[in-house]
Parts: structure tokens; sequence; C-alpha cells
């Protein structure tokens, strides 16, 4: 029977292995249902766990958090283990038998074939979570991933355009709605999948601000927008100006517009496919179109993701704290803020050297 660990959450049990395991959820029911996701992981994989490879340990765990993450989250985890580890020869492996040096060959292996350090060191993360609960549950040891290092990622420097550049390119976009788009891109420094998502009702014309509460994820072959956020600090509330604010004003009269002349439905959403449908702006259309308007003017290097670094980038050459970029960005922590944008644009060297200048 479901009890009440503490004024939020309900807690149930089960015993598996000669072990208790605790499952908890706001509801009894979200309780119940890790549980049931739990058991029904662990009856599709080996009666021990001692025979247990490392591909079923790791895809019954990714069944086992599928409740704790968001729909996206958990199919790029899957498809990750999928992929890297269960369809590889080291899937195969025993749990028992699993060596640093193993993984240390493989990652070295999966490098030397081309994926990215970003990549290995992804699945490297995914994979030693898995391992440790496989360490709680008693199903190993000792974790032997606790004894390699990840992949080293070579920085490199994000792609900002600069104030020309992006005079240039609104200047370029002949779609007004999509030159609307760019604009409160740049403003708020939101991302892609905020910004298809973004609803009128999380705009505030009279405090100047907009709330960002949910984004566009793709979920089963469609694109839909959902509540869940990258983070739970992606959930936030940005003061835009009053350029932004007019910007907003004249794409709310532009879907008026529509709405009367070509008889679109009244939409909900600031920046509609059409205006027949509840539908948001799909992914490969935002990014599609901004690199063609890119390659027109001559802009190699730059993805939609850029307006984003750019909208930072101009705020920590304005002397901005990185704590207001860290809460307009969304990002989980102010150490991701400074390691990401602690660079120095060109113009900021110079702005130092000529103070220096008047110094000495």
């Amino acid at each position: 029977m479901p009890k009440r660990k503490n004024s939020n959450l309900y807690e149930v049990t089960a015993q598996m292995d000669g072990k208790r395991r605790h499952f908890y959820g706001r509801t009894k029911a979200e309780a119940i249902a890790k549980k049931k996701a739990y058991v029904e992981a662990m009856e599709k994989a080996p009666l021990s766990m001692e025979n247990f490879t490392l591909g079923e340990w790791c895809m019954a765990w990714v069944e086992e958090i599928k409740r704790d993450v968001s729909p996206q989250t958990y199919t790029s985890y899957r498809l990750t283990l999928r992929k890297h580890i269960a369809g590889a020869q080291i899937g195969h492996v025993v749990l028992t038998q699993l060596t640093p040096s193993m993984f240390r060959s493989y990652w070295q292996q999966l490098l030397d074939a081309g994926l990215s350090a970003r990549t290995v060191v992804y699945v490297h993360t995914l994979t030693r979570e898995a391992l440790k609960q496989a360490v709680e549950d008693g199903a190993m040891i000792n974790n032997p991933l606790d004894h390699v290092k990840r992949p080293r990622i070579e920085r490199t420097p994000v792609s900002a355009l600069n104030k020309d550049q992006v005079h240039l390119l609104l200047s370029s976009i002949d779609d007004e709605m999509y030159g609307r788009l760019v604009r409160v891109a740049l403003a708020t420094g939101m991302r892609r999948g905020e910004l298809q998502g973004l609803s009128w009702a999380n705009v505030d014309f009279k405090r100047r601000t907009i709330s960002v509460n949910q984004s566009v994820i793709r979920k089963d072959g469609h694109e839909v927008v959902s509540p869940n956020l990258k983070t739970a600090s992606s959930r936030r509330t940005i003061t835009i100006d009053e350029g932004t604010l007019e910007v907003l004003h004249l794409q709310k009269a532009y879907c008026e517009k529509m709405r009367l002349k070509n008889g679109w439905r009244a939409s909900t959403l600031v920046f509609p496919r059409d205006g027949k449908a509840e539908r948001p702006l799909t992914q490969n259309y935002v990014s599609k179109k901004f690199s063609i308007y890119c390659h027109r003017i001559g802009l190699a290097g730059f993805t939609f993701h850029s307006l984003r670094h750019t909208h930072a980038t101009m705020l920590v050459a304005a002397g901005v704290h990185f704590k207001i970029i860290q809460h307009r960005l969304g990002h989980s922590s102010f150490a991701v803020t400074m390691d990401t944008y602690s660079h120095v644009t060109p113009e900021m060297d110079r702005e130092a050297a000529a103070a220096i200048s008047e110094i000495i």
C-alpha cells in the first residue's frame, strides 16, 4: 500500500533479489507506475544478476528511469545505449567481467572510427550512471568506469555574430514573420524549441516579460508543444526591451490580419506554422531557413543556435554580470555560463588595449 514519505511524495517498495527498492512519486499512481516499470524491466532481463551483460543492464536501466526524464531525453538515452553499448561487442560482456581497460580500449576505438569526443563522453556518462545503479543493486562490486577518464573535449569558440553581421542578416530576411522570430531570438537568447513553443499567454506586454514555460519536442515522429524543458532552470522569466516589445506587437497584429484575411484560426502560438491548425514551426524549417539566409549574404559557420550565442556574447561585451546571463539563458549552473562565454571578443580585446594605453 503506498504511503506518504513526506508532505510531497508517495512511497512504494519492491523486494528484488533479496534487496528492498523504494519508488517515489508525487501521486500514488506515479509511485506505483515507477515500481511496475522497474519490475517489468527486471523480468525481461536474466533471472540472475550474475548473468547480466552490460547491454542488457543498460537497456533495463534506461527503462527504469523512463518516468524520471522527459520523453526526448529518454529517447536520446535509449538510442545512444542501444547503438553504442547493447549493439557493440562490449555490450555482450557480463557485468562482473568488465574492466577499466576494456572501456579505455572501446572509447579509443570509437574515437578512431570518427565519433566525436563529445559523443563518446555522452556514452561514457550514461554507461557510468547505469553501472552506478548496478553497484547499488549488488549486481557488481565496483564500477569500472570510476577508474576511466572521459575523453578530452577540445573547446571550440562559440559562433557569435558581430554587430555588422547582425544588421546584415536582419536586413536580408524578406519573410516578415521569420524576421521577427530571428529578432526575438537575438533579444532573448531563447532556445529554438522554446521560441517554437512560445505562446501569447506567456508574453506580458505590460510587464515587458516573456515567461519560458514550454518547448517543442519531437515525439513519435511529430513535433509537439510540451511543458518539458531542457532543465529545471530553463523555466524562467525574461525581461525584454522596447524594440522587442514592438516586434511582438507587430507579430500579434500580423496573426490577427491573417486570421481576418485568410481565415486563420486564432493562434495561441506566437510563431505558428500555419493559422488553420495549432501546429508549431518545425525544427527543420527554422534551421534550414536560417542557413539559406546566411548563405545568401555569405555568412559561413553559423546556425540558428548562433543567435543564442550572439545574445550572450553581446551581454558579456556590455559588461552584464554572468549571473544575469545565466538566468536569461536558463543555464543549470553558473559554471556552464562561465565556461561557455568567458572568452574575449576582438572588440573587447581592443577596448582593453585602449584602456591600458590611457593608464600608462
